[in-house]
């Protein structure tokens, strides 16, 4: 049974953070350039993170 829950923990775990990543990148497509810019971040960079798959860091 350890076995057993140590695996639904990992994919109880593996799911929050998958839905982290989709609810962080969602809330960074919906900033402009000025907020980005005090982030440190511009438009490019922005761009490529919002299309990154949610299975990737």
């Amino acid at each position: 049974m350890p076995a057993l829950a140590s695996a639904v923990f990992n994919l109880r775990n593996t799911l929050r953070t998958w839905e982290a990543r989709r609810s962080s990148r969602r809330r960074l497509a919906k900033l402009d350039q000025y907020i980005l810019a005090d982030i440190g971040m511009d438009a490019t960079a922005a761009n490529a993170e919002i299309r990154k798959p949610f299975w990737r860091a």
